[in-house]
């Protein structure tokens, strides 16, 4: 409101090239109708006209065009509700209006998943219910679906893995290979510079594409994807569910998918829709591929390789080197301490060499030696050995833990230190025993029953206690334990133990 009559605020009241903001909730859905006028956008600095041409009829959802197609059939073509026209209007609605990216920046490959999935959209039976399948749990509509992230991701790979088909199934190669496409979206320029390299030399547009399916180790050297946010991650996996679900073998006669692959199915779904596969904005995957001399790799077009750390191929290979080494060599709990914080600092060591560009090469992985040198240098000779060097040993120490961790409660904490003060002097504990109580900062170790007493003392404590053993709440029994201990064949429990 304006003016002292308080009369509504119209464009006339502003000047050229004000900003207007205007709250979402202010919105209204478009109405069809030659009243309602676009404005051009003004990109030359010229006055915008006062009257611009009416706007274009707004084409009909598809799901609204497919529940009315019996009462509108003469209408269908005035429409364009064929199956092309209905496939781009799918993909305009959910590319523009409801994902809110430009229908440019969809691939061609979105339009042949939904294109796909184009016979499922027209028997759709509920408004909004995209995709329909009797396996799928019905779907939420695209203004439903938030496009949240999370801080801890699954692996897309292990996602498509657990979709368990038959080993022989004709449709099962196609299946993998369009839901690892629908997961995953190309760079759109890299892949185009780099099918321009294989066209120049001599390879046809078949043989990239055939390259590109099969093949795909060249592309993804070079060419960096991303998972999209689940507002449209989720339609595209669903979409290659719905087609290839009931596929039909035609020597087994049996379907793609059976119960226990659509209940997999649902909850890949699900999780997606809690943002457990999306990339989280900002968050880079991507590095060079460095040489050993540190310059960054390419490969035979010139393009530099990439190195990805999306998904759990990076730490297969270090718990693959746990078990080898835990699994046939018994050590205690100090010795396994110590080996850990010795293979951790050398896997460090090794991928900053392989992954940081600059970083320098010493030989060895005593860094506190190359940190004494360069404070000695620098302190003689006013200049940095290593340019690219960062003293670890100029930083204060943090107070964070490693391999073992305390997992008591603040409340068992206090109430054991209150009665290792009753039963002072405690007993002389063994080396492992008293390493465990400095890692978990008690007096005395929490351990799991195993001694006679200590069934005995539990018996008697059930028996005593005023409430049902159903009942009884493990964290304060944890507590009420502490009152037992002894710490020679009695000793303190975590909840999970009770």
């Amino acid at each position: 409101k304006t003016g002292s009559e308080a009369s509504p605020a119209t464009l006339s009241h502003f000047k050229e090239g004000c900003t207007i903001v205007v709250p979402v909730h202010m919105l209204k859905e478009h109405v069809a109708s030659d009243d309602v006028r676009s404005t051009p956008t003004n990109t030359s600095h010229i006055s915008v006209p006062s009257i611009t041409s009416p706007a274009r009829v707004h084409a009909p959802p598809p799901a609204q065009s497919s529940a009315t197609s019996e009462d509108n059939g003469n209408n269908h073509e005035e429409e364009g509700s064929d199956e092309g026209n209905t496939v781009e209007v799918v993909v305009q609605s959910l590319a523009e209006d409801l994902f809110s990216v430009n229908s440019e920046a969809v691939t061609r490959h979105d339009i042949e998943l939904i294109r796909a999935a184009a016979e499922q959209i027209r028997s759709a039976a509920i408004p909004g219910n995209l995709f329909p399948c009797e396996g799928l749990t019905p779907s939420p509509s695209p203004a439903e679906i938030a496009d949240i992230y999370s801080c801890v991701l699954g692996d897309a790979f292990h996602a498509m893995k657990r979709l368990i088909t038959p080993m022989h199934h004709e449709a099962k190669k196609a299946f993998f290979l369009a839901l690892r496409d629908a997961f995953f979206v190309w760079n759109k320029e890299k892949l185009e510079e780099l099918m321009e390299y294989m066209r120049a030399d001599g390879l046809s547009q078949e043989e990239i594409d055939k390259n590109m399916l099969f093949s795909p180790t060249l592309f993804t050297n070079c060419v960096d994807r991303r998972i999209p946010p689940p507002r449209l991650l989720y339609f595209r996996v669903r979409a290659v569910f719905v087609l290839f679900g009931k596929m039909v073998d035609s020597e087994s006669k049996k379907p793609l998918f059976n119960k226990k692959t659509w209940k997999s199915a649902n909850n890949v779904l699900n999780e997606i829709l809690s943002g457990y596969y999306s990339d989280p904005p900002g968050v880079q995957w991507y590095t060079k591929r460095l040489k050993k001399d540190g310059s960054v790799a390419t490969n035979k077009y010139g393009m530099e390789l990439l190195d990805c750390s999306r998904g759990t191929n990076r730490v297969e290979s270090f718990h693959k080197d746990l078990i080898s080494d835990w699994g046939s060599w018994p050590m205690g709990m100090e010795m396994s301490s110590k080996l850990l914080a010795e293979k951790r600092h050398r896997h460090n060591h090794r991928v900053s060499e392989k992954r940081r560009h600059g970083f320098t090469r010493i030989g060895h992985f005593d860094t506190w030696l190359i940190d004494e040198l360069q404070s000695l240098v620098y302190k003689n000779r006013r200049f940095f050995l290593f340019p690219h060097w960062s003293n670890s040993s100029d930083y204060v120490t943090t107070e964070e833990s490693f391999d073992v961790v305390a997992l008591q409660s603040e409340d068992v904490q206090e109430a054991l230190q209150a009665h290792c003060e009753v039963i002072a002097p405690l007993p002389k504990l063994t080396r492992e025993l008293q390493f465990q109580c400095k890692a978990m900062g008690t007096p005395l170790p929490f351990l799991p029953f195993s001694t006679a007493d200590e069934r005995m003392q539990f018996s008697t404590y059930l028996s005593n206690h005023p409430s049902p053993v159903a009942t009884i709440d493990d964290k304060k029994a944890a507590i009420d334990w502490c009152a037992f201990v002894d710490g020679r064949t009695i000793m303190p429990k975590l909840p999970c133990h009770i």
